[in-house]
């Protein structure tokens, strides 16, 4: 989300904002990390900046040194999962049980983030393997 309000920052051109030659242009999101990049700032978003992402099924919401990560069965425990990253870089320890009140209040970001950005959110998906085989669509419940 911030490399095009870093692009236009270095390359000092202004966004044209909701218009552009007649044509609705989407709000810029994100904000320029140039400062950063020139250590004229020792961090990129303040404490409460929230960024979130989806993509397959996997969900995950940032909010300063915290991380809410959603990986799906069967390739995850199929449920949020709470990481501080200040801590844990590598995301090996799980804090959702000994911070519930932490992970609740990025579910209500992600929440947010969720109704800002027009998400659907991922039905459960249905198994197309059947014994190793792909089965045909029709035959899917």
């Amino acid at each position: 989300m911030d490399l095009l309000p870093t692009l236009l920052d270095y390359l000092n051109i202004q966004h044209p904002e909701t218009e552009y030659k007649g044509r609705q242009l989407v709000p810029l999101r994100g904000r320029s990390i140039l400062p950063y990049l020139q250590n004229q700032q020792d961090h990129i978003h303040q404490q409460d900046h929230i960024t979130g992402w989806e993509l397959f099924g996997q969900k995950a919401l940032r909010k300063g040194d915290w991380k809410a990560l959603f990986i799906p069965a069967p390739n995850g425990p199929n449920r949020w999962q709470l990481y501080n990253l200040k801590h844990d870089k590598g995301e090996v320890e799980d804090l959702s049980k000994q911070y519930p009140d932490k992970l609740k209040e990025l579910l209500d970001d992600w929440a947010d983030y969720v109704r800002e950005n027009g998400v659907i959110e991922n039905v459960p998906q249905r198994r197309l393997l059947q014994n190793d085989k792909l089965q045909p669509f029709e035959t899917i419940e």
